[in-house]
């Protein structure tokens, strides 16, 4: 296959294009985050800076332990909330904090180890169920079965991921 300057253009304009602010000057515990408190600042967020504001002077308190939900029409700005907690998307003004920290002070990959974001329309990869809840093999399989008894999902245990029959 020849490359054409078209195929050249396009590869060198990713160059250009705006990347994720990966690094952070705060490091957090290996705790962090201990209780989940999460806090919206005034957040502001526009997704291009010639767009309007997608959320305007955002400011709530999510108690640690809380189960909330979002509401609102279309376009209403669920989904970009949930997206600003994994730095997705990163705020032009004000901050989310959670358990106290800024998330926009914290790195990039350890932010995204320590939360999780359940999307609107969730995914699940290729490989066992077990690999989808724990990709990174954190967890024992004995935590994992308690985490889904606790959370309602005793059918899943049988599986996730081997031949363990269901209790």
């Amino acid at each position: 296959m020849r490359l054409s300057l078209e195929h050249i253009e396009n590869v060198l304009s990713l160059e250009e294009a705006p990347q994720e602010k990966q690094g952070g000057d705060v490091l957090v515990s290996a705790e962090w985050p201990r209780n989940g408190h999460i806090s919206f600042k005034n957040a502001d967020l526009r997704y291009r800076p010639t767009t309007e504001l997608v959320l305007k002077n955002v400011s709530f308190d999510a108690p640690a332990g809380l189960k909330i939900g979002i509401v609102g029409r279309t376009g209403a700005g669920k989904s970009t909330i949930s997206n600003t907690l994994s730095r997705i998307v990163e705020l032009e003004r004000g901050s989310i904090e959670i358990d106290g920290v800024d998330i926009a002070k914290v790195e990039l990959s350890t932010l995204r180890k320590r939360i999780t974001v359940i999307p609107q329309d969730p995914t699940l990869f290729t490989g066992s169920l077990r690999f989808n809840i724990d990709p990174l093999n954190n967890c024992s399989d004995e935590r994992i079965e308690q985490l889904c008894k606790k959370a309602g999902l005793k059918q899943l245990m049988g599986r996730l991921g081997d031949d363990r029959p269901e209790e």
